[in-house]
This record gives structure tokens, sequence and C-alpha cells, in this order.
């Protein structure tokens, strides 16, 4: 006689798969877009295009998260909108710059408190002409304590959100203080 009581295996494996998963949220666009930048009250008059990323990777479940040329594409515009920075910005049709951006690097760092390292490399290019009219080198960390967040999969996930953020910020502050 078999014994009814208690879970049976699928039931206990859906628990636990649900509890995992509960904690590997994977990268929210709006968590990479900085809340605020600092232009230092500047603004160039022309229109800026956001180019396609090209370097980003698909996260793999139970791998390094990556981040996606589009999910970078798209803290970009958020980012440059909230700025106000430039006259307009769009992803597409024409604009008088175009900025191009190169991921390079997303390097993690474990342990207790999860840090992550985000390299990339910008430069802004005049869509007329084809000439590169300035080039920027941006490597930015950010370090999500075990304090903070408890499961390691989401501590990874705001770790890299945050290298991508002060990236982005570091690019717009450095823009900001450019000659265009």
């Amino acid at each position: 006689m078999r014994n009814e009581s208690g879970p049976k295996f699928p039931t206990v494996l859906l628990a636990v798969v649900a509890l995992i998963l509960a904690g590997c949220g994977g990268i929210e666009v709006k968590d990479m877009v900085p809340e605020s930048t600092d232009t230092g009250g500047k603004r160039f008059e022309q229109s800026l295009k956001i180019v396609e990323p090209i370097g980003g990777r698909k996260s793999v479940f139970g791998v390094q998260d990556y981040v996606e040329n589009g999910e970078m594409h798209g803290a970009l515009m958020g980012a440059f909108e909230k700025a106000n920075l430039f006259a307009s910005v769009t992803d597409s049709g024409t604009a008088d710059l175009e900025l191009h951006t190169e991921i390079i690097e997303v390097a993690p760092s474990g342990g207790m408190n999860m840090t992550f390292a985000f390299v990339t490399q910008y430069w802004l290019v005049d869509p007329k002409t084809g000439d590169e009219i300035w080039r920027k080198g941006v490597n930015a960390r950010n370090e999500e304590k075990l304090s903070e967040t408890w499961s390691g999969a989401a501590r990874a996930v705001k770790a890299l959100e945050g290298a991508v953020r002060d990236n982005i910020s570091r690019l717009i502050e450095a823009l900001a203080s450019a000659e265009l």
C-alpha cells in the first residue's frame, strides 16, 4: 500500500523551482536609466540619433548575466530623453549627430557582495560627412551588497544594472563637458 500523505515529488520540485525563479529576475531597462545626470545646464542645439549598440550578448539562465544590444539601446534612449542634453533624441530617421556604442566587457566579481564592471566605447559621428567628432571609453563598476539583496541571482542583476546606469551617467556627464 502506498503512502498518500505528504507532498508528492513533482509538487515539491515545482515549489523549489518557483522559489529559485523568484530571486532570478532578469535585467530591466528602466533600472539601467539614471534617475538624473548632471549636465551643468548645458544643452546642444543638435539632434541626436542613438544607433543600435554592438557587442551585447543575450543572458543565459544559470550563467553570467549580460546586457543585450536592445536593452542597452533602450537604456540610452531613456537616459538621453531624461537628460535633455540635445534638442531632440531619436532612434530612427536622421539627426545632426549619431551616437554609436560598443559594449566591450561585462565582468562580474563574485563573493558575498556582487560587483560588475561594465566597459563601453562611445563615439559621435556626423552622418553628413561620416567623420567621427568625439570618442570616449567609459568603465563603471557597481557593487550590490548581500545585506541589500539576499538572492545571489537578484544581487548579480542589480549589480549589473547599477554598473550600466553609472556608465551611462558618466557618458552624459562627459558629453555635457565636451565642445561639439
